[in-house]
């Protein structure tokens, strides 16, 4: 069987009908009634639907939204026919499998640490009591240079005032050595400092670097680039391909001068650049025929918004040609704004 991915891209270019030829001959749909009766009603939809629009039965806004329908169920239909034949149980266990792994990488680590501590603890404590039954006097002395400050405060209470003086200057040596710098310390900031500025110095770097290359725009039909023509009874696809994240406006001249706003803001996100990406699901003339251009446009903030009515269903600019172009290429008080644009001459007909 073919790919998943290279039967999505099948139906993405409207090969809808060498889909389900392929999916006819596959064992899986031939041994499940459910897979063989929906490839059989996802067929039957799509050669009535052809059937209508060859004799002008539907008009062509429903048949693009009767055919986006089936490529979705047809989508639907390859995923099933993929994850045919694979055991529940299976996939339970090792879902089982994987949960049981995690826990005892989290708990064994955890349990060794706690075990070293206690150990530690124990062994600390063994040290501190021999030390003790040795020289009561090292403990109690001990003691008070960790009390500092509240050792002092103690005898203050009892009114020692020569015992006092000698503990506050015995506090400000103490506090004489803490204040003496740690070179240890002062180098590991330096360093810290420094790795921090390198990593900084280098996103700054990438990022001027993004905001230095050009944005490209590339454009590319089922029906080449030029001497483009197209009657009611084909599908004209046309796709654009850009090199980093943008937004694409199409502006679209009808053969009576009327302008339709097909696209605007269309949003590719970083994954889908380098790639060429479809707009809409295809484009079928209507009258009036004639000489029509697409204009289209991308840009890496979205666009200044466009005067537009809303007639027959489509989305018509009631500002000049010259107009809307202006205000989609004038980049006004913006800053790193990158722009790119192509052109479509396309010869309509009967």
């Amino acid at each position: 069987m073919k790919g998943i991915e290279e039967l999505q891209q099948m139906i993405a270019e409207d090969r809808l009908e060498e889909v389900f030829n392929h999916l006819s001959t596959q064992e899986k749909v031939s041994n499940s009634r459910k897979l063989s009766k929906s490839l059989t009603n996802l067929s039957g939809r799509y050669h009535n639907l052809r059937n209508r629009l060859n004799s002008s039965v539907v008009s062509n806004e429903n048949y693009l939204l009767e055919l986006s329908q089936i490529r979705m169920a047809t989508i639907d239909l390859v995923n099933d026919v993929e994850d045919e034949g694979e055991s529940p149980v299976l996939k339970n266990n090792f879902k089982q499998w994987i949960l049981a792994g995690l826990i005892l990488v989290v708990l064994i680590p955890a349990g060794i640490i706690i075990g070293n501590e206690i150990i530690n603890g124990d062994e600390k404590g063994e040290v501190k009591k021999e030390t003790a039954e040795k020289n009561p006097g090292a403990q109690l002395s001990d003691v008070e240079e960790k009390k500092g400050p509240e050792t002092i405060s103690t005898k203050e209470t009892k009114g020692d005032k020569s015992t006092d003086t000698a503990e506050n200057q015995h506090t400000g040596n103490n506090s004489a050595n803490n204040s003496k710098p740690n070179n240890r310390s002062i180098t590991e900031t330096k360093q810290n400092s420094s790795d921090t500025g390198g990593q900084s110095s280098q996103d700054e770097a990438r990022t001027d670097t993004a905001k230095s290359i050009p944005l490209e725009l590339g454009l590319k039909t089922n029906k080449g680039l030029k001497d483009v023509s197209i009657t009611p009874e084909e599908i004209l696809r046309v796709y654009v391909q850009v090199n980093q994240s943008c937004y694409i406006r199409v502006i679209y001249k009808l053969a009576d001068g009327q302008l339709v706003l097909l696209n605007d803001d269309l949003q590719i996100p970083e994954n889908k650049t380098g790639k060429f990406i479809q707009i809409g699901d295809g484009f079928i003339p209507d009258e009036p025929f004639g000489q029509e251009t697409m204009y289209i446009f991308a840009q890496n903030s979205k666009f200044t918004p466009l005067t537009t009515k809303v007639e027959n269903g489509y989305e018509i600019i009631t500002e000049g040609l010259s107009a809307s172009i202006k205000k989609t290429t004038s980049k006004g008080l913006r800053k790193n704004v990158k722009l790119a644009k192509g052109q479509l001459e396309i010869l309509t007909a009967e």
